[in-house]
């Protein structure tokens, strides 16, 4: 009885459906589950299908008016995306989210959606990410927008900013890129609305555990999910939550364009993310070590962690972010302030990876001037505080004594 019970539960014989039709039939047919299941898995599956089938022609139809809930081509939606798509709305704290192919996507996206455009005005931290600074200027000056850039850390200046050019759009990330620089959301927020602004903020750095600028009023939140959402290094994505009366324009920009996360890639961001708190605690963790390793040490001038009490904006942090903690991304600037050296410093690290991403659960180092504002002039980068020494660290979760004891390796190696 026991074996016709496994037997049934898991049928591995013949499909008698497709019993009577030929090999090459049987091929493209013969065992394909089309329809619910009884057993309910405990992790959502990966769903793969580019296309999805229904009973009759006039479900389709239903599905395509809005009559009926489902899905019909992948690039519009799969199980696997819509599973994580609720998991990141409910940890920003509401809206919609949709997912994209990486989190460059999701910026153009959500810039678009946004209406940047012709004749629009786009406000931006001036030390933007490297890549979204690309495309601002790159791209949508190309399609007639302005781009403003500004400190975003000095609030009087932005105020007077704002009212003399009436941005459309305010654009920054809370922690920024390779600066950390932390912006107080609140009152950026605050201060776009009452011009009329739409704002848009790219929370990678901090994610939901440190802060949740929606729930203070952005209009668009981005997240490169290739980073700490993620969190192993092993997938691209992106995501723009926004409020739901936006969301049906901003999900027909995604899908027209074909900016679609795959579901495989879904799938691995949704397991990441069970893990995201524990992670954070201990990058956190790490890298309050780390940051007061490198300000005590001679080899550097300086030191970027909102954690510090010598941070300009170590107050503001403390407002915004979970108690206690401040991220696990540091920058410092390495003497001699040159890029050979710092070349070699990262040549010389053993546990640490020199890499072009970060969020990992291992320590992740890069050059800021070569690789992400290598298109900067070198007077853009010196305007925003790049010179050839600053370096940056993905701190990771690995045990903190390996670490500083590596990082004081390269440091002895090369002085």
């Amino acid at each position: 009885m026991k074996e016709e019970q496994k037997s049934n539960k898991r049928n591995r014989g013949v499909d008698t459906r497709f019993i009577d039709t030929a090999l090459g039939t049987r091929c493209v047919h013969a065992g394909e589950t089309l329809g619910p299941i009884d057993s309910i898995p405990i992790a959502t599956p990966l769903y793969s299908a580019a296309s999805y089938t229904y009973p009759k022609c006039q479900d389709f139809e239903d599905l395509l008016e809005g009559r009926r809930s489902g899905y019909a081509y992948a690039r519009w939606g799969t199980p696997t995306n819509s599973a994580l798509e609720t998991a990141l709305s409910t940890l920003i704290g509401g809206g919609k989210t949709i997912t994209t192919a990486s989190g460059m996507a999701a910026n153009f996206v959500a810039l678009q959606a946004a209406g940047a455009g012709q004749g629009k005005n786009v406000l931006l931290s001036r030390d933007v990410y490297g890549n979204t600074y690309d495309i601002i200027k790159n791209a949508f000056e190309s399609f007639g927008a302005t781009a403003i850039f500004a400190d975003f850390s000095n609030l009087d200046h932005l105020q007077k900013l704002i009212t003399s050019t009436h941005p459309d759009i305010v654009f920054f990330e809370v922690l920024t890129n390779p600066l950390l620089v932390v912006v107080d959301a609140p009152e950026v927020i605050r201060m776009a609305h009452a011009a009329g602004a739409r704002v848009i903020v790219d929370n990678t750095f901090a994610t939901p555990y440190l802060y949740q600028p929606f729930l203070d009023g952005a209009d668009y939140v981005t997240h490169s999910l290739t980073k700490y959402l993620n969190g192993h290094g092993d997938t691209m994505g992106g995501s723009i939550t926004c409020r739901t009366e936006d969301f049906n324009q901003l999900e027909y920009t995604v899908c027209t364009q074909g900016a679609t996360l795959s579901p495989e890639n879904a799938r691995l961001v949704l397991r990441g993310l069970k893990t995201l708190h524990l992670r954070m605690a201990r990058h956190c963790e790490n890298a309050i070590h780390m940051a007061a390793f490198l300000n005590q040490h001679k080899r550097v001038s300086r030191v970027r962690f909102p954690g510090l009490t010598s941070h300009p904006a170590h107050e503001t942090a403390l407002r915004l972010f979970k108690p206690g903690k401040f991220g696990g991304m540091i920058s410092f600037d390495l003497l001699p302030e040159t890029k050979a050296a710092s070349f070699a410093f990262i040549d010389s690290l053993k546990l640490a990876v020199a890499a072009g991403s970060l969020g990992d659960v291992g320590t992740l180092v890069i050059h800021p001037s070569s690789t992400t504002h290598h298109s900067l002039s070198a007077e853009e980068k010196k305007a925003i505080g790049i010179n050839d020494g600053t370096i940056r660290i993905s701190v990771g979760v690995e045990e903190i004594e390996d670490l500083l004891a590596d990082f004081e390796q390269a440091f002895k190696s090369r002085s």
